[in-house]
């Protein structure tokens, strides 16, 4: 892909696709030809304000008690005033399902510089 399409344009730790070098394959939590976006689907873009927003989320189907054989992943983007930091607050987690490092039932916080990195589940 070197000097065409999405070389030097993907963004939030997105690398060409070698398939198609006009656009990028994506970490999750991105998306868009270039990783800018929050893909498609469940979840939504918040903005910080000073004071604290509740936000309450209730994902699969609560009389289901077996483990499922999907997943659902779902991309909250926070945003705020440049210079200005985000703070977040977890109160509760119910029901989760915890197996082979709880990638079924996870929250993971981009924090970091490199967008592909999560804080711990």
């Amino acid at each position: 892909c070197a000097g065409i399409g999405a070389t030097g344009k993907c963004k939030n730790a997105g690398y060409p696709n070698p398939k198609n070098c006009k656009v990028c394959i994506c970490p999750y939590g991105y998306g868009g030809a270039y990783c800018a976006q929050r893909p498609a689907g469940c979840g939504t873009t918040l903005t910080a304000f000073k004071a604290w927003k509740s936000r309450s989320i209730t994902l699969g189907n609560a009389t289901i008690t077996t483990t499922r054989d999907t997943v659902t992943t779902c991309s909250d983007w926070i945003t705020a005033p440049a210079g200005k930091t985000i703070q977040f607050r977890i109160t509760a987690l119910t029901d989760v399902q915890c197996y082979n490092g709880c990638m079924y039932s996870s929250i993971e916080p981009r924090i970091l510089i490199d967008k592909a990195m999560t804080s711990p589940r």
